[in-house]
């Protein structure tokens, strides 16, 4: 989280294809920065899309998983099955509802749509929860390849206005299909030590890319590059931020959790 903030302060200040970032004043410039590192909203800085955390956009989730923990801690953990059931069954109504009126299942990550980031994560952590309580663990022979199947299929399903229906479907079932079949997965020891390293780069790469994501963003709407150079951008940038993460993970992640156990 504060690494991915100070990435974020960075990029807000030095983007070259945005206009007046520093009009905003130092005091909210650096507010923000101070908030945003112990993961408290800040939706007021300029060409962010009154994101709730602009300097690392993905800060949304997880605080909103932090409230998630936080009710688990205090209530779900001493909730028999039969309650999260019924729990698992109002939340899936809002976030069909909350699909429904939105048109789809983005929201949550700016001052607009707080209301959608509650029910997206009712809904997932409940679902997992269910998951884990029931053992909802799917044995199959078919190894890795069933899970990532079903998660391409996801990711290139074709999107279209209004299509909060089947953006329903993909959450609601395909999501919870991927974990339960994922977790019945066996793979070779070779395997193994690849998806482990997937798996430990895959949060480092969360909290550091979206500042990437920013800066192109602001280039393409100015410049509106096209082709094989649009090609060749997105191909660097995809290595950039791989490679960033790793280092993070190397540097920084691993070392600061490696402490902080040792601390406890």
């Amino acid at each position: 989280v504060i690494l991915g903030t100070v990435i974020g302060v960075i990029g807000f200040i030095a983007d070259p294809f945005i206009e007046n970032a520093l009009d905003s004043g130092w005091d909210k410039i650096l507010g923000a920065a101070i908030l945003s590192s112990i993961l408290i909203p800040t939706p007021f800085l300029p060409n962010r899309g009154g994101g709730l955390f602009p300097y690392n956009t993905p800060s949304w989730s997880l605080f909103f998983e932090y409230i998630a923990n936080i009710v688990y801690a205090l209530i779900l953990c001493r909730l028999k099955r039969s309650l999260l059931v019924l729990l698992w069954i109002m939340s899936t109504t809002c976030l069909i509802l909350f699909a429904y009126k939105s048109g789809w299942l983005i929201g949550g990550w700016d001052i607009t749509s707080v209301p959608d980031g509650f029910a997206r994560v009712a809904f997932s952590f409940i679902t997992g929860l269910l998951i884990f309580r029931f053992n909802l663990i799917i044995k199959h022979r078919y190894g890795w390849l069933l899970p990532a199947l079903l998660l391409i299929g996801a990711f290139l399903f074709p999107h279209h206005d209004n299509d909060w229906g089947t953006e329903s479907v993909i959450v609601m079932l395909i999501f919870p299909a991927i974990i339960c079949f994922g977790a019945g997965t066996t793979v070779s020891n070779k395997t193994g030590r690849l998806f482990d390293l997937i798996g430990r780069l895959s949060y480092p790469l969360y909290m550091t890319h979206i500042t990437t994501v920013w800066i192109f963003g602001n280039y393409y709407n100015l410049h509106k590059p096209a082709g094989i150079k649009l090609t060749l951008i997105i191909s660097g940038l995809i290595i950039f931020n791989m490679v960033t993460a790793y280092l993070a993970m190397l540097w920084f992640d691993e070392p600061v959790r490696k402490w902080l156990k040792q601390k406890n």
